[in-house]
Order: C-alpha cells, then sequence, then structure tokens
C-alpha cells in the first residue's frame, strides 16, 4: 500500500497539490458520541492534498487491492447509520459530516484552510472488483458530485 500512496503522492503533487499520507482527524468525544461509536480511533485519511490556488481539500481513499479481487462497487454502494466496514467515509454520511467538519476545522486552525475551502472525497483504485472501473466513476461522481476517481 505505501507504494501505491506513493505513485498517487506524486502524481497529486506534479499537479500543484501539497499532500500528506495518514492524514489523522482530532474527533472529539462528543463528535464521537455524534458519529454514534464512543471509542473509535483517531479517523484516518490515507492521502490529503491540499491546493491552495483552487482552495481546496481532496481526502483520497487509496486501495490498492492488488492482491484481492479489487475494489467492490457493491460495498461502496453500502448505507450505513454508524460507521462499519472498509469504506467509512464513502458509506455513512453522518460520520463523512462529522470527520470533514472537524478536518476543516483543525486546517483552518493552523492557516492551511479558510471557511471556504471545499473538501472533495475521492478514491484510488489500484485494482477494481470485474474491472468495473467506469460504474465507480459513475457513482463517485452523482452520489458525491465527485469526478475524483483514479484506477
Amino acid at each position: 500500500m505505501d507504494h501505491f500512496e506513493s505513485i498517487i503522492s506524486t502524481l497529486l503533487e506534479a499537479e500543484g497539490y501539497w499532500v500528506r499520507r495518514s492524514f489523522k482527524v482530532n474527533v472529539t468525544k462528543e463528535e464521537k458520541r455524534q458519529i454514534g461509536k464512543h471509542s473509535i480511533p483517531r479517523p484516518e485519511i490515507d492521502l490529503l492534498a491540499l491546493n491552495f490556488s483552487k482552495n481546496e481539500v481532496l481526502a483520497l481513499e487509496a486501495k490498492s487491492f492488488l492482491d484481492s479481487p479489487g475494489v467492490n462497487l457493491e460495498q461502496l454502494r453500502e448505507k450505513h447509520e454508524v460507521p462499519e466496514g472498509r469504506y467509512k467515509l464513502f458509506t455513512s454520511e453522518r460520520y463523512r459530516m462529522v470527520v470533514f467538519s472537524r478536518l476543516l476545522s483543525d486546517l483552518m486552525a493552523c492557516g492551511m484552510a479558510n471557511s471556504e475551502t471545499n473538501i472533495i472525497l475521492g478514491l484510488a483504485a489500484g485494482k477494481v472488483y470485474q474491472g468495473r472501473s467506469e460504474l465507480i466513476r459513475e457513482f463517485m461522481l452523482v452520489t458525491y458530485d465527485s469526478d475524483l476517481y483514479i484506477s
């Protein structure tokens, strides 16, 4: 996974992004209660990419899955009130909203974002189950208004 994330980081940096890997978001105890899990570890975003000129932050899940069947569209489509599984940011809207709100607050506190900064959820997949890359791309666009899908 580290090599895959390194490749994606290099591509993003070439596009003008400042990239951090394994970025931990500091959710509070109250925010954990809002999520519905009182004792979860700090949420981790695989790749956090900031582009100051575009005033945007990309929150990317990087899944190489080279030794498995690949990213499964049906698992991405699941909906959970309380986060579970490997695609929590995708499948639990409440979790995503709390984590992104805290992320923006943390970035604003250190001068790396402002109240107008747009956070975009994305997926970088090394291997996709049954070659359904185009369907995942369409799903990302329709569901998250994000065309940020790298396969």
